[in-house]
């Protein structure tokens, strides 16, 4: 079942959305390495959501963005975006973030680097 932009909207938290772009910095390479994965749960440390909450969340995004094609990710950020968009301060962070997880294998790759582009240029409008 492919999630549509609308039910994320209905059903999804800001935690999902913001797995939800970090995994696609993660697989922008279609590979998420442990040390990626590892990565993103240390930056989700900052929520007051429990551990069980925070994998369950990572699954359920990372099930809906398995099913998502390239051209789906990138109109699923944009339209998610635009109805339910971060503060200017959480957009700091979040880019911050994204940087972290791109350099946690040492290697930034030019997909990462296109995907950090769109969400960078996403989130400021």
């Amino acid at each position: 079942m492919r999630l549509t932009v609308k039910e994320a909207v209905e059903t999804w938290s800001k935690l999902h959305y913001l797995v939800y772009l970090y995994i696609c910095i993660g697989k922008s390479d279609y590979s998420l390495i442990d040390v990626e994965i590892e990565e993103i749960f240390g930056k989700l440390e900052k929520f007051d959501e429990s551990e069980e909450t925070k994998k369950r969340v990572f699954k359920e995004v990372l099930k809906i963005y398995n099913q998502h094609t390239d051209s789906e990710i990138y109109d699923f950020i944009k339209e998610y975006n635009e109805v339910n968009p971060f503060t200017s301060e959480d957009k700091k962070i979040i880019l911050a973030d994204l940087e972290d997880i791109m350099e946690a294998d040492g290697i930034v790759k030019d997909v990462e680097m296109i995907m950090f582009r769109y969400i960078k240029k996403t989130l400021e409008g």
